[in-house]
């Protein structure tokens, strides 16, 4: 479900979606997108972004925040140290 979850900081908007295929089922995705990319006051797409190691059910994107130059992204299914312990992903702005 793009845009289950959001964080905004300043010319940037982050989108999660933590229901979204991206190469197998409910691995999840987040999109950043930066205002006047592509047009005066258009938000377009900067960056698309997935889990290295994303696998079905990890719902990556599911929480998502910006921190200046840092996007965090949540996964709450992951898998890594047992059994949907979860995760979350920091990421620099590109």
């Amino acid at each position: 479900m793009f845009g289950y979850s959001v964080a905004i900081d300043g010319v940037y908007i982050l989108a999660g979606a933590g229901w979204a295929r991206g190469g197998g089922t409910e691995r999840g995705q987040a999109y950043l997108f930066a205002r006047d990319e592509g047009g005066t006051d258009n938000w377009g797409e900067v960056q698309s972004i997935r889990a290295s190691d994303g696998a079905n059910e990890d719902w990556f994107g599911s929480s998502v925040g910006i921190d200046g130059l840092y996007l965090i992204i949540g996964s709450p299914g992951e898998d890594g140290a047992g059994s949907d312990r979860g995760a979350a992903y920091v990421f620099k702005k590109i």
